[in-house]
């Protein structure tokens, strides 16, 4: 077992993808250029599962490495003093931020903006989304639908569409799917999707 959770970054060795035998061309390149993977959300019983970004959204690679190849970690509360409003996913994290903030809530940036500012390398584009992480063990359903409003002000005014993970632990829900008002959602957890009764 391991202390890294899901979206945490890790700085590894780009020759640890001498390992993996059936890794793409891209891979060994990717890892060149920005020595960093992200934690993912599956069982590995012998190592942590990672994942690889190659540019593109098609460039993803999943594998196992060892605790003893983490060099660095970067988890996403690290990097809210990172973003410096810079850019239009700069602002739109900094809008949300202070959304969230306002109603007692922390959001972190993961995905692809995520990666950037953990890695210092190009990793969005002119149209990337804004993925945030919100991580509690409880929520109290008024302040998730006040912080959904100020997000979509933000899309509203910038264009950015902006994706919200409520994480439980290992679990992770999408805040979209939690006020849509069903009475179960999928939660995306370490075994694979599975039912979950929604907040109320």
């Amino acid at each position: 077992m391991n202390a890294y959770r899901v979206h945490d970054l890790l700085q590894i060795d780009p020759a640890v993808a001498g390992q993996w035998s059936d890794a793409p061309s891209w891979v060994g390149c990717a890892l060149e250029r920005a020595p960093w993977v992200v934690v993912r959300r599956t069982v590995a019983p012998n190592g942590i599962a990672v994942g690889v970004r190659g540019s593109g959204r098609g460039r993803r690679y999943a594998a196992v490495i060892a605790p003893q190849d983490v060099r660095d970690v970067r988890v996403p509360e690290d990097l809210i003093a990172r973003a410096d409003g810079a850019g239009r996913l700069g602002r739109a994290f900094g809008a949300c931020s202070t959304g969230a903030r306002a109603h007692g809530l922390t959001v972190a940036p993961i995905g692809a903006y995520g990666f950037a500012l953990a890695s210092g390398s190009p990793a969005t584009h002119a149209r990337s989304d804004l993925d945030l992480l919100l991580r509690a063990e409880t929520f109290a359903l008024e302040s998730l639908r006040a912080f959904a409003a100020a997000c979509a002000s933000v899309t509203s005014r910038l264009g950015v569409a902006i994706d919200v993970e409520l994480a439980f632990g290992a679990n992770g829900l999408a805040l979209a799917e939690v006020l849509a008002g069903g009475a179960a959602v999928v939660a995306k957890t370490p075994h694979g999707p599975k039912f979950v009764a929604c907040l109320k």
